[in-house]
């Protein structure tokens, strides 16, 4: 066997592949971007074989082969990602008007004429919407909905629940959480050490968690270290889901319900809240940011089923009932940040006058922001009586209403293209007087 051939061979079917896809017709700049990052990693690493020397190590080898084997399994699944970011199943329609809301939310301090939020809307062959990152692809903010509704303009407030964790992972919101997620479950685990003897044989000897030093201490921080890991990522999932409903208000709730209800596909998963308290979370928000909720509840979801293990649901409980304390953190922490972007409420007024002319069947003109629009286009879905007076438009609601909001969210990119030409002429009269 020939290591080195291999890496050759590895590395250059990358660079061949993503030569093929720079040939390919993107939407934006940002997949350009992207593919000349991963081509110029693959080139320094093919290229860093001559440092290996004449002879080198087995180990040496060994290495500069795993390093190659490493970038192809991260980075392989991104360009697949890249190329789905073409198709035009996708609502390119999107992109301007989110853009700028990422913006507003992730860069808050940014000037109009710094760098734009490198975002990059593609399709998932995965049922549920996808955040992609990469640590060697700071700032990218990658964001994929499922193929069969990538084009769905109802259900694009998802996106919001995506840039949360772009949102999240901005500051030290990781640490500050786990701290308090911490101390939270530690008062649990006191106040409650006997749900864990009852389920855990080895702890039956006593009377409160171990210390360090005493018998199964080591035992106890185990068990102790995947609660905290469990409420950590639950509480990131809920603050997502409360930046989804401070964007979008009643259009992500529907989007969510849409995707998702009953919600009971399986076995709970750890890292988010499970089914019916996450709805509940998201209407306590919807609330607490002034939305109506009118007839959204949590009836027609269902919880996931536990796990089997005593000790693993025990400690599952524990790590609900850390997040649930620190919900009011999640749901002011959301607003401060879109207070701080200056993303605006919702507009009921503009929802109206939207739906005033979708019952034309034509798009608004002037004003209207996006997650109005797809407010607009939730109440047109739901009610069953839209457009009965035409039987054309009636049998085909479905089609009509995609095509309508697309075009109505394309009119928002093209109004503010008219408002930034309007600046840069004026800038330039001021300039020449």
């Amino acid at each position: 066997m020939n290591p080195l051939l291999y890496v050759r061979h590895r590395l250059r079917a990358m660079i061949s592949q993503i030569e093929e896809l720079e040939q390919s017709e993107f939407p934006y700049s940002t997949p350009r971007r992207v593919l000349g990052y991963i081509k110029g990693w693959c080139e320094d690493l093919l290229e860093s074989e001559t440092e290996l020397g004449p002879k080198p190590s087995a180990d040496v080898i060994m290495d500069y082969a795993n390093k190659s084997l490493l970038l192809c399994e991260k980075y392989l699944p991104i360009l697949g990602f890249v190329l789905r970011s073409t198709n035009i199943r996708n609502g390119f329609e999107l992109f301007g008007p989110l853009r700028r809301i990422a913006d507003s939310l992730l860069s808050p301090e940014r000037a109009e004429t710094e760098q734009r939020t490198p975002l990059i809307l593609s399709s998932e062959w995965d049922y549920m919407p996808m955040f992609r990152m990469a640590s060697t692809l700071p700032g990218f903010v990658m964001i994929g909905l499922p193929a069969n509704e990538s084009s769905n303009p109802l259900l694009f407030p998802l996106c919001g629940h995506e840039l949360g964790h772009a949102l999240w992972g901005r500051g030290n919101r990781d640490s500050d959480y786990f701290g308090k997620l911490r101390k939270t479950l530690a008062g649990i685990f006191n106040a409650k050490w006997q749900e864990i003897v009852d389920v855990v044989h080895q702890f039956k000897d006593t009377k409160k968690p171990p210390v360090q030093g005493e018998l199964s201490a080591e035992s106890f921080a185990g068990m102790r270290s995947q609660a905290e890991e469990w409420a950590a990522l639950q509480a990131e999932e809920v603050f997502c889901d409360f930046v989804g409903v401070r964007l979008f208000g009643r259009a992500y709730f529907l989007a969510f319900a849409h995707l998702l209800l009953p919600g009971n596909i399986g076995k709970r998963l750890p890292g988010y809240p499970n089914v019916v308290p996450r709805v509940r979370y998201m209407l306590a928000a919807m609330e607490a940011y002034g939305f109506e909720k009118d007839d959204l509840s949590s009836d027609l979801f269902e919880d996931r089923p536990d796990w089997d293990m005593p000790a693993h649901r025990v400690l599952l409980r524990f790590a609900d009932e850390a997040v649930s304390a620190v919900i009011n953190d999640l749901v002011a922490d959301v607003d401060k940040a879109a207070e701080r972007g200056g993303v605006a409420f919702l507009d009921k007024g503009q929802v109206d006058k939207i739906l005033a002319a979708f019952r034309y069947v034509v798009p608004p003109v002037g004003g209207a922001g996006l997650a109005d629009i797809l407010n607009a286009g939730w109440r047109v879905f739901e009610d069953d009586g839209f457009w009965k007076e035409y039987d054309h438009i009636y049998n085909d609601k479905a089609r009509v209403l995609r095509d309508l909001l697309l075009k109505s969210i394309e009119l928002i990119e093209v109004e503010e293209i008219r408002i930034e030409m309007e600046k840069r002429h004026a800038a330039a009269n001021r300039s020449d007087s």
